[in-house]
């Protein structure tokens, strides 16, 4: 693009201002480049000569003579103007400022501005051509700059955010490992914590356990009855072996006579009932703890869902079933059978026909309260309503009797 007239004043103040080997600035000359290349002077301004040392009104100057004289040049279109300073007495310009100036014809856009063209002759056409092809190398150019401008920018940005985001991260991962660290800890603190409360109640309850044998002892005298007190250290001594000292004590007493044989099977057994008891005991605790809660176990007895289980339920309906447990095919005393005196499994007939275990139904069935009865009674009533029905039958015929 061509130079304005600020341009001009800017660069002429520039070169007043420099002082080169040759000494100060002694001339400024303008010349015009015809379409042949020929340069002819139009123009000078010599040390002394007036506005010489005012750059703004030489540069004025300049570019006001420059367009009268495009102006004047027959055909017009865009000419070719350059301002050369010299310093000193040498005779070659140290400082050149080519410019275009627009003629009266204007036919298309020249690089100086506005609407012109070249003369009309062979040479125009070539400069012509040559301009145009400028002003399209310079606009692709032009914008090619600023797509490339644009992609760095963006390059720029988003190098930017990725960078953030990475730091963001890794802080959010040593958030996170120290989170899982922490967690970690607590769920292996609160562990220990509850191995060491069951470890405890263990030994509480093992204490409870044996306590009716140790009173016993430290008193001299059955305060508990001493099957409770027996059975109390038996289930300690009984948890505290291992299946190799059971193996251990059946070899040792395997060698002995009759008489201890007979009394570790005898241990053997008691043992053996006293695990089952408690894997009873465990198992109708289990059931009762899966219970819903905020339930009335009155009415969800008779209703569908979760079965209620109470342990007086169960304890009616395996001594309801005692009697045919009882049944025997024979009276010679001899195996399951019963006589009126005592068979192999010590059950006695007491009556007309009623053995021991109808007597205990009925003393149960009466000793039970009419609420708990009825609470009992629901509860078998969802497994097995004839049974219910019978039980509630000879209760009533207890309580009569009673």
């Amino acid at each position: 693009m061509s130079a304005t007239r600020e341009e001009l004043q800017t660069w002429l103040r520039e070169c007043m201002a420099e002082v080169e080997q040759d000494g100060a600035l002694s001339l400024v000359a303008l010349q015009h480049y015809q379409s042949n290349g020929e340069a002819t002077e139009v123009h000078v301004f010599r040390a002394g000569s007036p506005h010489f040392s005012d750059a703004d009104r030489m540069g004025e100057i300049l570019d006001q003579i420059s367009g009268r004289h495009a102006r004047g040049i027959l055909g017009g279109g865009a000419q070719q103007y350059e301002v050369l300073c010299f310093y000193g007495t040498t005779t070659k310009p140290k400082r050149r400022m080519p410019f275009v100036r627009v003629g009266l014809t204007s036919h298309g856009f020249t690089a100086g501005g506005g609407l012109a063209t070249e003369p009309p002759n062979a040479v125009g056409m070539t400069a012509q051509a040559q301009r145009w092809g400028e002003i399209v190398l310079q606009g692709t150019m032009t914008e090619r700059q600023a797509v490339v401008a644009a992609l760095a920018t963006l390059v720029r940005d988003l190098h930017s955010a990725n960078s953030a985001m990475t730091k963001e991260n890794f802080e959010l991962l040593l958030a996170l490992k120290k989170s899982l660290a922490d967690q970690a800890d607590t769920a292996a603190t609160t562990a220990t914590k509850i191995l060491q409360a069951k470890h405890m109640a263990q030994l509480q309850m093992a204490a409870v356990k044996l306590a009716p044998g140790l009173i016993n002892g430290l008193a001299g005298k059955p305060i508990f009855a001493e099957a409770s007190g027996d059975t109390a250290i038996l289930a300690a001594f009984q948890r505290a072996l291992t299946p190799e000292n059971v193996e251990a004590m059946s070899a040792m007493f395997a060698g002995g006579d009759l008489e201890k044989q007979a009394a570790f099977a005898t241990l053997m057994n008691r043992m053996v009932d006293l695990q089952h008891q408690e894997q009873t005991e465990a198992q109708q605790l289990k059931e009762l703890q899966q219970m819903p809660l905020g339930i009335d176990p009155l009415e969800d007895a008779g209703g569908e869902g979760v079965a209620f289980i109470d342990p007086r339920a169960e304890l009616l309906r395996v001594v309801g079933g005692a009697p045919k447990q009882l049944e025997t095919n024979g009276s010679n005393g001899h195996g399951n059978g019963h006589t009126n005196g005592s068979g192999a499994n010590g059950h006695t007939v007491s009556g007309a026909g009623r053995t021991d275990g109808d007597v205990l139904l009925d003393d149960l069935l009466a000793a039970i309260t009419g609420p708990q009865l009825s609470f009992a009674l629901s509860a078998i009533g969802t497994k097995n309503p004839g049974l219910a029905q019978r039980l509630k039958e000879r209760a009533n015929a207890a309580k009569k009797e009673k």
